[in-house]
């Protein structure tokens, strides 16, 4: 009969919690925020297979863009819209003309198309830090549950 490692599955659920929770407030406090999409979409489970135990986290698909960055590139005029929309991003006037959205939309697609957008990092960071503090806490789950394994063993042999 395999065993439940009970401990360690609880250290893993402890662990995918705080890489969740930790990931959302630096989402939040770095202005990653504009519809608040991509910190709802977080999800963390852990996944127990018979020979492995997967943390899971769920992201909208466009994570990897806050994450790593862009290459310059055109984006949709439309994302631009929603994202002015949801931020808000309200045009100041220059010379007393005031840009629309749409005009708006274009000057920061032009910005994106010589530069890219910038890397944010935060899931990195997160998992480094997580791993640091909780590399331990699991450590010290496979440790007990391998020992109240070994004890079965024992008492049945």
């Amino acid at each position: 009969m395999p065993s439940e490692f009970t401990n360690l599955k609880k250290a893993l659920e402890d662990y995918m919690e705080a890489v969740s929770r930790i990931y959302k407030g630096k989402l939040q406090s770095d202005g990653h925020k504009a519809t608040g999409k991509l910190i709802g979409s977080v999800k963390a489970s852990v996944i127990i297979g018979s020979t492995q135990y997967i943390g899971e986290l769920r992201l909208e698909d466009y994570w990897k863009y806050i994450e790593y960055g862009t290459k310059p590139h055109w984006p949709p005029k439309n994302a631009i819209l929603r994202w002015i929309q949801a931020k808000p991003i309200l045009p100041k006037a220059i010379n007393g003309i005031t840009p629309s959205q749409d005009q708006l939309a274009y000057l920061i697609g032009r910005k994106i198309s010589q530069v890219g957008t910038k890397a944010g990092g935060e899931l990195g960071q997160t998992i480094d830090e997580v791993n640091a503090s909780f590399r331990p806490i699991i450590e010290a789950a496979v440790e007990k549950d391998l020992a109240g394994e070994l004890t079965v063993i024992f008492n049945n042999f």
